[in-house]
């Protein structure tokens, strides 16, 4: 759903990297975990290099995609 809200209204072909850290900048005020918010970038990238690579390509130049620092993976097991 923050995805869709935050990027509905931007084409493909007007995506920049400004609009990536701008929502990256909305979901840590949000408290967003770094995990959460790099696979919700993962989705708008992969939708990106697969509109890169169409024939004829329907999007070119796709922005940098900044990874997030992630928390230590959990310890144990119950």
């Amino acid at each position: 759903m923050h995805l869709k809200d935050h990027f509905a209204d931007i084409r493909a072909s007007e995506l920049s990297s400004d609009h990536i850290n701008d929502y990256i900048f909305l979901r840590q005020r949000e408290k967003a975990a770094g995990a959460s918010i790099n696979r919700e970038l993962a989705v708008i990238a992969r939708i990106m290099h697969l509109g890169e690579r169409t024939t004829p390509p329907r999007v070119r130049g796709v922005p940098h995609f900044p990874k997030i620092k992630e928390s230590e993976p959990r310890t144990g097991f119950l």
